[in-house]
């Protein structure tokens, strides 16, 4: 909120000012400022928050031009009485902001994109909505903040750049169609839309704010100094520090969600109204799901044998029983020439459909706005981080057992908010105190990643593959407590859905590194199940061998306690039984 104070002000007092900090971008904690950017700060060389105030009130006196490049400075300090020349026309700012058809501030959240490692975690976008956009969302201004990447950079470059500061970031601005087309069309991630309760002063000072960040340059740290933690910051220059308090040293974009949610702002919540765009995957599986177990037949027929669409299977078809069959099978098709499989066939396939769309009226079945989400808001997933402690009875030892993973999920956590069926782990590690007083560890995973992808589309060839990747040090075998092997383990293979919350797979991996004597390369294969049996309670099971020692059977059951809070049960057989009781708290 801007305050107004008299004309007289107190340069001292005005440059600790919370706002005008704010608006510098400067770090309370290290006492430096985020933007790198020589042109942002007057003061460049030699910046303080007084230097700065003094030099921008000097160079706006005497060149009032650059008060069109610093619109949001300009209407602070004439809010605190301070002076200034009149405001030029700023033809390059009006022409951008058109001010007068932004009414409302949005943040977007994209969720996670496996297969990219920069959008694991789910993306987050700031969204200027347009009162004359003729009914559709797709012409507002969307504002991207994301790391300058090198193209072709290969992907350990990538990854060791992106956590240790390695690149550059900033700014850009786009109309939303293009980040709209790119999320939920070509990379299936589904939209968040989160409406801020800003009045319309504020939102223009933010757009103020907004014009002097684009195309300055920021380090970029995948950990925390991210897309999440420098938009957050861009909203807490109107609305105070209400999103990035009280962090943790790593920040993701559902963490910031989670603190929008239950921000206050004004005596009133922060968040007006959330919104929720569905991917195309999102779309065909919705639309998949409402047709009769006779159409899904259909379906999946006319799919392989074009012909059928002059039989009587589908001739004696209601109106609107054809629109539905060819909606699921255009956004199928669709989902397939964007996935790149079959372009050839696909392509054809759907002019084919075009056709037989156009014989029937005007009007979709399940318009993409009625479509309810699958999964629940960002906000709602559950806390990223977790202690952990435990007992463990084997064969020759007794161990407490302590435990810490940085970030997200894994396959056994609520899927509330997250890719069902999958695994997202980030810096687990699990030590053990045994009875012989010896402190040992017993895994180091770097990164664990694990996604089973079944088919929500039973006659259709939709998904079933599997993957998983994992770098990290763990024991090799259940009976040596001093048999350790670090490196990379990754696989493929296949899974099916059984029921609605349950799978089966079978994965043929390879891992490559170091034991306690040697390198190796070991194969191996691993059967297993994963089912949710309800809200609390969830299981896994499956049998590992790497042809190189006996199979080992993993049984893992968990018990959601609370929101925040889990009970494991662990058994593990390997020539000898190993049970482990574990006590989890979500956190962060």
């Amino acid at each position: 909120m801007l305050s107004i104070t008299t004309k007289a002000y107190d340069l001292d007092a005005l440059s600790h000012h919370e706002q005008w900090l704010r608006l510098l971008h400067y770090n309370t904690e290290s006492d430096t400022f985020y933007i790198k950017s020589d042109g942002f700060y007057f003061s460049a060389g030699d910046v303080s928050a007084r230097r700065e105030l003094s030099l921008t009130i000097h160079n706006l006196s005497r060149n009032p031009n650059l008060q069109c490049k610093f619109p949001a400075r300009t209407r602070w300090l004439k809010s605190q009485g301070i002076k200034l020349p009149k405001k030029p026309i700023c033809n390059k700012f009006e022409t951008w902001k058109k001010a007068e058809s932004v009414d409302s501030v949005s943040l977007v959240f994209a969720s996670g994109y496996m297969s990219n490692p920069a959008s694991l975690y789910g993306h987050m976008l700031l969204k200027f909505n347009k009162s004359n956009t003729y009914g559709t969302h797709l012409l507002d201004h969307s504002i991207n903040y994301g790391a300058l990447v090198p193209e072709q950079e290969n992907g350990v470059s990538y990854i060791v750049k992106g956590i240790f500061g390695g690149y550059s970031a900033g700014f850009s601005d786009q109309l939303f169609y293009t980040h709209h087309h790119n999320y939920a069309s070509t990379e299936l991630r589904d939209l968040w839309e989160y409406e801020l309760s800003l009045s319309e002063s504020e939102t223009k000072f933010l757009l103020e704010h907004v014009w002097e960040l684009i195309e300055q340059r920021f380090d970029y740290y995948f950990i925390d100094e991210n897309c999440a933690y420098h938009i957050a910051k861009v909203i807490e220059v109107v609305t105070g520090k209400t999103l990035t308090h009280n962090l943790t040293p790593w920040v993701i974009p559902s963490t910031i969600f989670k603190k929008l949610s239950s921000a206050r702002y004004q005596n009133h919540p922060l968040v007006r109204e959330i919104k929720y765009t569905p991917s195309k995957s999102s779309e065909f599986h919705r639309s998949y799901t409402l047709l009769s177990e006779p159409l899904k037949e259909l379906v999946g027929q006319l799919y392989t044998q074009p012909a059928l669409f002059e039989d009587d299977k589908y001739e004696l078809l209601t109106i609107e029983q054809k629109k539905h069959v060819l909606e699921t099978l255009m956004s199928f098709v669709q989902l397939k020439i964007t996935e790149q499989e079959g372009i050839e066939f696909h392509q054809s396939l759907k002019k084919k459909l075009i056709n037989y769309r156009f014989k029937l009226p005007i009007g979709l079945t399940t318009p993409s706005n009625s479509i309810k989400p699958n999964v629940s808001a960002p906000h709602t997933a559950q806390n990223a981080s977790k202690l952990s402690a435990g007992v463990l009875s084997s064969h020759d030892i007794n161990a407490a057992t302590l435990g810490f993973r940085l970030t997200y999920f894994d396959a056994l956590n609520p899927d509330t908010a997250r890719v069902k069926f999958s695994n997202l782990e980030m810096i687990d590690i699990e030590l053990e105190v045994n009875n012989k007083s010896q402190l040992k560890v017993r895994k180091l995973d770097i990164i664990d990643l694990e996604s089973f992808n079944p088919s929500y589309a039973e006659t259709l060839p939709d998904g079933n593959w599997a993957w998983q990747l994992n770098v990290g040090f763990q024991r090799s075998y259940l009976d040596c407590h001093s048999c350790y092997f670090g490196g990379l383990s990754t696989g493929g293979g296949y899974s099916k859905r059984v029921k609605t919350s349950s799978i089966i797979y079978a994965l043929a991996n390879v891992e490559i590194g170091k034991n306690e004597h040697n390198w190796r390369v070991i194969p191996g294969i691993e059967l297993g199940i994963l089912s949710r049996v309800s809200d609390k309670l969830a299981f896994r099971s499956s049998v590992k061998s790497d042809f190189n020692s006996d199979p080992i059977l993993n049984f893992e059951a968990s018990f959601q306690l609370n929101d925040n809070n889990d009970l494991r049960l662990i058994f593990k057989q390997q020539n000898h039984n190993e049970v482990q009781l574990v006590f989890n708290y979500y956190w962060g």
